[in-house]
């Protein structure tokens, strides 16, 4: 019976060794698949926060970009009140005009001019006997609030008041007045 003992303590023995054996073998796959886990958890994280950090780097972009732009529309639309401040108030000093200023103006415009036939001025209400005595020869009238003057040749009117000659000259005058007051 001693063999058989020691047959079963061989058996026994051997079985514990491939036991042993199994266990080492199952413990290193297992420490080599959380190795591996481990790895591309990490692998994913890096890739994550990179991708986080760059989807916040083109966000904080859009961000100033936008931010950027509002600013550019404001100041254009402040800068467009301004110059359409000092529009208007260049049509309000021009309707102003002292009247010796206007007929000055008028005798520049005008000169050349030949009249025709039938052919009206019409001037500012008040300046219709001054304008007689420089144009005798022309039926004049007066209009109430008119700058500058018309040209009347039959029905057929050709508008030289201030305003028609601000709003015709308007985009040249608008980038002469933005040269002036912004770019200086």
């Amino acid at each position: 019976m001693a063999n058989l003992d020691q047959l079963t303590a061989q058996i026994l023995a051997d079985a514990q060794a491939q036991a042993d054996e199994i266990i080492a073998k199952a413990q290193a796959q297992a420490e080599e698949l959380i190795a591996k886990g481990a790895q591309q958890t990490d692998s994913r994280k890096s890739a994550l926060m990179a991708r986080a950090q760059n989807e916040a780097e083109l966000m904080r972009e859009r961000i100033v970009s936008g931010t950027a732009l509002r600013i550019r529309d404001e100041k254009l639309k402040a800068k467009g009140q301004i110059i359409d401040r000092v529009m208007t108030l260049v049509a309000q000093q021009l309707k102003e005009l002292p009247d010796e200023t206007l007929l000055d103006y008028m005798k520049k415009d005008l000169a050349g001019h030949s009249f025709a036939p039938g052919e009206r001025l019409m001037v500012r209400e008040g300046l219709e006997e001054k304008a007689k005595a420089l144009w005798h020869t022309v039926p004049v009238e007066g209009r109430k609030g008119l700058s500058g003057y018309i040209l009347d040749c039959n029905g057929v009117m050709e508008n030289h008041s201030f305003e028609t000659s601000l709003d015709y000259q308007r985009e040249d005058l608008e980038q002469r007045a933005a040269h002036i007051l912004f770019e200086s």
